[in-house]
């Protein structure tokens, strides 16, 4: 009874592991390991036992039946029985497989940072002594005293021709206060005021009668008349504060022929111009007294004289004359005395140096005392110091420079 019992046990055993591996015919079991021999042993006693029908027990029939259902299903699988025999004979041929490799993970690259630009400096804001210079090519710029903000088209923006936007050429040029300029569009017999901001937004003051031929230069008195320098007429007008075109002759035909290209307002209300003479030596500065007209030679002093083609005529805040000499290269700065002037610009004659002028056409007085001085052949601004010594090119142009002068805000 014992012996049977443990065959019967043995048989069970070995049935568990034939019905839980699934095994037929093939020495290797369904989880891919190979057996070993008692695994063998076992299998192969299940196997006959079931065929013997009896040696386990006739208690084991159902477990046997089930064993032979499994062979029988085992032996016509070729799914299950020719890949793990095949490639359990591999495995006993060349030993047990080369794992595959476990792939690297793949890093997500990190992303570049974005660079951040670098905020632009914030130029600095135009204000008052900035520089206003025309050209000869139809326009009015202005170039920041301070800073590098680059120069700002500010007249003539719609280039040549009759528009308010446009001009004709630019000779003479005045900065009047609140920002604005005046410009004098000789081929257009007209004078414009224009604000300095870039929009080129001008307004005809002077010529829309038709009565100026030739402006060349403006000044402007304290109760805002304008004053106009007419080469070819011969005279000085002052025209209507108000900007409607009216204007008076103040210099008469009975008045020696003069061929007037600058003019000025000095502080007691007197107005003063340069006579060309024709390009001859001897040209001279003329006073026209407050509110007086040049009748004849006697109403209308000479203040400066001996000249040699006077491009226009200044104040500085001492009262004296400040006088460009394009025939000489130079600015002179004349008391009110004919032959007392002195070079304060172009001591060194023609030439480009700190100390040279090519055609100084016009000049201005800055509020510090400097001159400024349209320096037409160097293409260049050039600002002297009130006390001679030398120059220094503020502005350099790629257009020749015509006049020039600084804001007033």
């Amino acid at each position: 009874m014992t012996g049977a019992l443990v065959k019967h046990a043995a048989c069970a055993v070995v049935l568990l592991a034939v019905a839980s591996f699934g095994l037929g015919a093939c020495d290797v079991a369904p989880d891919g390991h190979a057996m070993t021999t008692e695994e063998l042993v076992a299998m192969s006693c299940a196997l006959d036992a079931s065929k013997a029908n009896g040696d386990c027990g006739d208690e084991e029939s159902s477990t046997l039946m089930q064993v032979k259902n499994l062979e029988a299903s085992l032996s016509n699988s070729k799914t299950w029985r020719n890949p793990p025999c095949h490639w359990a004979r591999r495995r006993r041929r060349h030993g047990p497989p080369t794992p595959a490799p476990t792939p690297a993970p793949t890093l997500a690259p990190t992303p570049a940072p974005t660079p951040q630009p670098t905020p632009a400096p914030t130029p600095a804001p135009w204000g008052a002594g900035d520089y206003l210079f025309a050209s000869n090519v139809s326009e009015v710029w202005r170039c920041p005293r301070v800073g590098s903000r680059p120069c700002m088209k500010v007249a003539g923006c719609r280039g040549e021709g009759d528009g308010t936007d446009q001009l004709g050429d630019a000779e003479g040029l005045l900065a009047v206060a609140g920002g604005d300029f005046l410009v004098v569009d000789r081929p257009n017999a007209r004078v414009l005021r224009c604000p300095a901001d870039g929009s080129c937004d001008c307004t005809v003051v002077a010529g829309q009668a038709g009565d100026l031929q030739s402006p060349q230069d403006v000044a402007l008195m304290s109760d805002g008349r304008i004053v106009i320098a007419d080469w070819v007429a011969g005279t000085i007008w002052k025209c209507s504060a108000s900007g409607d075109g009216t204007c008076v002759r103040i210099v008469g035909s009975e008045f020696q022929p003069v061929t007037p290209t600058g003019v000025a307002v000095a502080s007691d209300q007197s107005i003063v111009f340069t006579d060309w003479n024709d390009g001859a030596p001897g040209a001279k500065v003329y006073r026209i007294p407050p509110d007086g007209q040049c009748d004849n030679s006697s109403s209308c002093p000479v203040v400066v004289d001996s000249l040699r083609w006077p491009g226009s005529v200044r104040i500085a805040a001492d009262g004296q004359y400040v006088v460009p000499e394009l025939g000489y290269n130079r600015v002179q700065k004349c008391p009110d005395a004919p032959l007392s002037c002195i070079t304060v610009a172009g001591k060194d004659g023609k030439g480009d140096g700190p100390q040279q002028l090519d055609f100084p056409r016009r000049a201005a007085v800055a509020a510090d005392g400097s001159y400024l001085v349209a320096d037409v052949e160097n293409f260049r601004v050039q600002r002297c110091p009130a006390a001679v010594g030398d120059c220094q090119a503020v502005v350099v142009s790629m257009y020749e420079v015509w006049a020039v002068d600084e804001t007033i805000l």
